[in-house]
């Protein structure tokens, strides 16, 4: 396992590795970014031919998947997680990023690890999973073999909480912030976790980019299909950010029923991080094994 405060040998400024056979074509999105948070570095770990891509959320950073990340160094895979555009430093950072922006850090972890890998998996929490979604419709670019073109295998999707509805009051307070134009930011209280752990992430909220974020949701519920393959969705049924039931029924209606859905009991928004950490890590390493 990779603990959370491993030194691990960066490269040329990209995130730390596990071991020295990286490419020098690392993507700004895996290096660690100047003024980054300690704690919140992405990771880029050069493995076998199985490639998991894992994509953290809304203000937040890699700590909040970092667990699971560092099963599948366990198990040999090349693992790829990115900080995503303003991210990971200061909140300032993000004021000025939208969907565009993080879609476009996740698209190049991604691509770097189709360049390495014949199949890629990959896993988004919150946030992270609308990404995740969107990648996964794309698919994977086709690969030329002798002259003709075939289409890759498609990896598993694994979503984490994914932000498909927010808290109605709280989504309600930040367009009307947005249409005043004011404030900027509004605070965001820190999650309650086991063993008082504190995230590195933002205790506030840019009223810009969470609008944006807001209209990432409404694009994947209004464009995506169901997927040809695999879908695992955990939720934790005491998350006060993404109400669970509500998330359910939206996953059916863009996924399809094919999209398994477990409900941690116990469990708050922070899956890998919360009460059912470990249970959730099992479930996710079950799914991708």
């Amino acid at each position: 396992m990779i603990a959370d405060n491993a030194a691990l040998p960066a490269q040329d400024g990209a995130a730390p590795a596990a071991n020295a056979a990286l490419s020098a074509e690392i993507p700004m999105c895996l290096r660690v970014p100047i003024g980054c948070v300690p704690g919140a570095e992405p990771l880029i770990v050069q493995g076998n031919r199985h490639g998991v891509l894992l994509l953290h959320g809304f203000t937040g950073s890699p700590w909040e998947i970092k667990p699971l990340a560092s099963w599948c160094v366990d198990q040999g895979y090349t693992v790829a997680m990115p900080v995503l555009a303003g991210h990971s430093t200061t909140v300032a950072d993000l004021v000025g990023t939208s969907w565009h922006d993080w879609l476009d850090s996740a698209r190049a972890a991604l691509d770097w690890l189709e360049r390495r890998c014949d199949v890629v998996d990959i896993c988004g929490f919150s946030m992270g999973g609308l990404l995740a979604m969107l990648l996964a419709a794309q698919g994977p670019p086709p690969r030329i073999l002798l002259g003709d073109a075939v289409a890759p295998p498609k990896g598993k999707l694994l979503l984490l909480a994914p932000a498909l509805c927010f808290d109605r009051v709280q989504r309600a307070a930040v367009l009307f912030a947005a249409k005043l134009g004011r404030p900027r930011t509004v605070s965001k209280a820190a999650p309650q976790l086991p063993h008082d752990l504190r995230p590195p992430c933002y205790n506030a909220l840019p009223i810009v980019a969470t609008t944006s974020l807001f209209e990432l949701t409404e694009i994947v519920r209004s464009s995506l299909k169901p997927l040809s393959q695999s879908v695992l969705v955990l939720h934790g049924d005491a998350d006060p950010t993404i109400p669970v039931r509500r998330n359910q029924r939206r996953i059916r209606e863009i996924l399809g029923p094919q999209a398994e859905f477990r409900v941690i009991e116990g469990s708050g928004h922070l899956l890998l991080r919360d009460a059912r950490a470990g249970d959730c890590v099992k479930m996710a390493a079950a799914f991708l094994a």
